[in-house]
């Protein structure tokens, strides 16, 4: 990553005009991106090939997100619960959690009327903003989110509603 070589190899082509070769990479290497550069015996460059190096960081979180039910109608109250646990160990309590719930016109599909389009005919507001909620989880690495779906909104089928539900380890990453 900082532009010096690392290491040199030679080698010699196979039987079909190829070559293999492995090597380790140390564990004091930096992190960050390399270049495999390939030259040919009279010292023309022929390919280069790029890679990353990364630290892999192991998650360290499991989260249970539920609501309950599976059909909800307008105006009902939807709650999302939020059970989180760290993999090795402690609680997961008090830790910031971040939920954003959307929701999606799915079309109508009729099975006696496959070829017709359902999709436009009585949609009303195409565009439903997202709702953005957030907060600490309790002592026991739990939560609640209310969310009221929207009394006006209406479908030519079904609408769809995904809840992404973030929480972030005490490093701040998710």
């Amino acid at each position: 990553p900082k532009g010096k070589v690392f290491e040199e190899y030679r080698t010699e082509l196979n039987e079909q005009g190829s070559f293999e070769l492995r090597f380790q990479i140390p564990d004091f290497a930096l992190t960050g991106r390399y270049n495999a550069e390939v030259y040919s015996g009279a010292e023309v460059l022929i390919d280069v090939y790029s890679f990353n190096l990364e630290e892999f960081v192991p998650d360290k979180l499991r989260l249970s997100v539920d609501t309950g039910k599976d059909f909800y109608s307008p105006g009902e109250s939807v709650e999302i619960s939020a059970e989180a646990e760290f993999l090795f160990g402690a609680e997961a309590s008090d830790l910031k959690y971040e939920t954003e719930v959307q929701l999606r016109h799915k079309p109508f599909v009729s099975k006696t009327l496959p070829g017709f389009d359902f999709s436009s005919s009585s949609i009303v507001n195409r565009n439903i903003e997202s709702s953005f909620m957030d907060g600490r989880l309790d002592v026991n690495g739990k939560a609640v989110m209310k969310y009221v779906v929207p009394q006006g909104v209406q479908s030519s089928g079904i609408l769809e509603g995904i809840a992404y539900v973030s929480v972030f380890d005490l490093t701040g990453r998710t």
